[in-house]
């Protein structure tokens, strides 16, 4: 699997060397612990969070936490069956045990789990509409951001950030679809 990518991976891999500017290295120093260890916490955090809300008439929270846990569970064994390590770059900001493991982005698919799942939460308490939008696209720009600071820091190819993007996406929709249940109309 890894050749049918590779071409993809480096290119944008010696894009982001290449593209390097200072003022950025600030801003996205913050991303790199957001997309990291960050949503690593904030999964754990939701997880407990999660399980001490009550349930609803609109929502199950013990269910949407099930769905984080094994969402984590899952990207995990991929990432022990799919043995990729990371970009050599990476070994300057990553510890030695973490570089052997790069695909999926496990941090970066955390944190978009849990943000989404914390908008689903916003979205079935709040009652206006602007709040369920703020929500969600806040959701969305701190993902986008912690997301792009691993690439541009190199720490993983883009395959890696891809995929746990688009993993967290589909678990959160079928979550979501199980999660929620309608209001009862009168």
């Amino acid at each position: 699997m890894d050749f049918l990518f590779s071409g993809v991976d480096h290119g944008a891999y010696y894009h982001f060397q290449a593209q390097r500017e200072p003022w950025l290295d600030v801003v996205l120093t913050a991303g790199v612990f957001l997309g990291h260890w960050g949503g690593l916490i904030l999964l754990a955090v939701s997880i407990v969070l999660l399980l001490l809300l009550p349930r609803t008439n609109r929502l199950s929270p013990r269910k949407l936490a099930f769905f984080l846990v094994f969402g984590a569970a899952a990207m995990e064994l991929l990432r022990r069956l799919v043995a990729r390590g990371r970009p050599d770059s990476a070994a300057l900001l990553v510890p030695e045990f973490e570089m052997q493991r790069s695909f999926p982005s496990l941090g970066v698919f955390a944190l978009t789990l849990s943000l989404l799942t914390w908008a689903v939460v916003a979205e079935r308490n709040c009652s206006k509409n602007w709040q369920i939008i703020a929500a969600y696209g806040l959701a969305i720009l701190i993902t986008g951001y912690g997301a792009f600071s691993q690439l541009y820091f190199c720490l993983h190819y883009v395959t890696d950030v891809a995929v746990a993007l688009v993993a967290a996406g589909a678990l959160f929709l079928i979550g979501r679809s199980i999660c929620v249940t309608r209001a009862e109309s009168p």
